[in-house]
């Protein structure tokens, strides 16, 4: 194996390993979901301590933060007015770049890609 192929397994087992000890085991199997969903609305607890409410919470938990400046593409004076709303913003890191920009128009669209296995999703937002 090549060094370049050695780091990639690393990474690819660190990332796994993260994941193994951060995220909790929420599965449920697929015949097993509606009795699962049915047990939990059935559960007499507190409105804000409901199941679905503490798993928001966890993952909440989980998301990084990002400083200002990370948004700077869609927050300049140019793109401000794309976005659909001014709460969610692209990162700089993940945003697309639109290839039909001309002297009127710049590279924005507000949207980000997700990699998924060896394939791109790209999200409108």
């Amino acid at each position: 194996l090549s060094r370049f192929h050695l780091q990639e397994q690393y990474e690819a087992i660190f990332e796994a390993l993260l994941e193994l000890f951060t995220v909790p085991d929420t599965s449920i199997p697929k015949k097993e979901f509606c009795q699962y969903i049915s047990d939990q609305e059935q559960k007499k607890l507190p409105q804000n301590q409901k199941l679905y409410k503490l798993e928001f919470q966890r993952l909440e938990t989980l998301r990084p933060v990002y400083p200002p400046s990370a948004f700077s593409a869609a927050t300049s004076k140019d793109n401000i007015s794309k976005n659909s709303t001014k709460k969610i913003f692209p990162h700089n890191r993940y945003r697309p770049y639109t290839m039909s920009h001309s002297g009127t128009r710049n590279d924005y669209i507000n949207a980000v890609i997700i990699p998924v296995s060896k394939l791109s999703v790209i999200i409108n937002l």
